[in-house]
């Protein structure tokens, strides 16, 4: 599954662009793309919340997100394994 975020139609448009670049080198199934707006603007925690809970019914998930909270959910992960 591939979960993207977006607020409005301008970022809609990147992170479309980005998601399907991703979709189709992977040969994912464009039916997996969901938008998932809890993503869009979070802390590292929520993201994580996100993530636990969709990640317990798919094999696998891809957050895609052109925000600043996806870095902060990657120093997140990075500061609880290191810090």
């Amino acid at each position: 599954m591939i979960y993207y975020a977006y607020i409005d139609i301008a970022t809609f448009l990147r992170v479309i662009e980005t998601t399907l670049i991703f979709v189709e080198s992977l040969k994912y199934d464009k039916t997996d793309m969901k938008n998932h707006k809890a993503l869009y603007d979070q802390t590292g925690g929520v993201l994580l919340n996100v993530v636990w809970k969709v990640g317990y019914a798919h094999n696998s998930i891809m957050l895609i997100g052109q925000n600043p909270s996806m870095e902060e959910f990657v120093l997140f992960l990075i500061e609880g394994f290191t810090g």
